[in-house]
């Protein structure tokens, strides 16, 4: 389990439904979470009726979506859409918040999870809701600094092939040749094949008459 998540969960309020034994038994059932899920937080409607609610564990999100009310059901036999999503488990490693909708009931009494327009899940809890901000807050980060690596090392790459010309014209400068032009555009061409993709390699270094200037490989 990554230790973020631990640590956000531990700063969450106090789990809202009690993680005895028994009750932790209940949820592995009527929820349900497989039982090699360790049960870390849940917020659990009831467990008379219908249970549904949210549980957070050492994998990843569980939920259930609520038994829908008497004008959902007519819609739903009207086929013109499904209202729930009824059950899903979600690992952290694919859990993104920016994939639902969260926010309070019309009546204010929960809070209604959605995601495509389709109900997921209801909780109580309001520090779940911050939970779902800082997750998503810390993921954007991530792909921040993962975007920035990137650029990085592309900018690392380009100075590589300056570096290549600058080690380039200090060996075969003015005293090793008459001009060195045409040995410096060759040069330079391979630097921009290389920077358009290609494999390109300057072979005429040897100045051997009518020799080769250059080779060019194909694509990377």
């Amino acid at each position: 389990m990554d230790r973020f998540i631990e640590q956000m969960i531990g700063e969450m309020s106090k789990s809202p439904t009690k993680l005895s034994e028994k009750n932790k038994k209940k949820i592995h059932e009527y929820i349900p979470v497989p039982n090699d899920f360790e049960i870390l937080w849940a917020d659990i409607n009831s467990f008379g009726g219908y249970p549904s609610g949210i549980v957070l564990t050492n994998k990843g999100v569980v939920s259930k979506a609520p038994r829908p009310d008497i004008k959902e059901k007519k819609k739903q036999k009207k086929n013109e859409k499904v209202f729930e999503i009824p059950y899903q488990v979600v690992l952290w490693e694919y859990f993104d918040p920016s994939d639902y909708e969260c926010k309070r009931s019309e009546d204010g009494s929960c809070f209604v999870v959605k995601r495509d327009d389709l109900v997921v899940t209801v909780f109580k809890d309001k520090s779940l809701v911050e939970f779902f901000r800082k997750f998503e807050e810390k993921l954007r980060m991530d792909e921040e600094l993962s975007n920035a690596l990137v650029d990085a090392a592309v900018i690392s790459e380009v100075g590589t092939f300056n570096m290549e010309a600058v080690a380039f014209n200090a060996a075969y400068g003015e005293d090793q040749s008459k001009t060195g032009h045409g040995i410096y555009a060759e040069e330079a061409g391979a630097v921009l094949d290389k920077l358009g993709g290609e494999k390109s390699t300057v072979v005429g270094r040897d100045n051997a008459k009518n020799g080769p200037d250059k080779l060019v490989n194909g694509a990377m």
